[in-house]
């Protein structure tokens, strides 16, 4: 997982992460799915809660030699392009969770072991 600092634009605040994941049934783990994870923090009004936007993309199933030209594709299109923050997990399970709780995601979420 590639995880862009977060933006400001104008008001609003956006993020980004990618995530490339082993494909079921990929034994020999040659190939992997590239998903988008963004959003978009859009400020309150006047006494109002700010309003946010998560949308996640399937991109696409590559071989694993494109990631990382995937990755560098994601940096040149960004306006002031970032190093992002990389953590991998190897497929194991049980780094999947603590990383989701690192993050903030939800306790139990994603047994998959992406």
């Amino acid at each position: 997982m590639w995880i862009f600092p977060a933006r400001q634009l104008g008001p609003r605040e956006s993020g980004l992460a990618v995530l490339s994941v082993f494909v079921e049934g990929d034994e020999a783990r040659r190939t992997r799915t590239i998903y988008t994870i963004g959003y978009v923090l859009e400020p309150p009004a006047p006494r109002a809660r700010p309003v946010r936007a998560d949308e996640v993309a399937e991109q696409g199933t590559v071989p694993v030699d494109r990631v990382g030209r995937i990755i560098e594709g994601v940096l040149r299109r960004l306006d002031e392009p970032e190093i992002p923050g990389v953590r991998e997990t190897g497929g194991d399970a049980e780094k999947w969770k603590e990383l989701l709780a690192e993050l903030g995601g939800v306790s139990g979420a994603g047994e998959s072991g992406r």
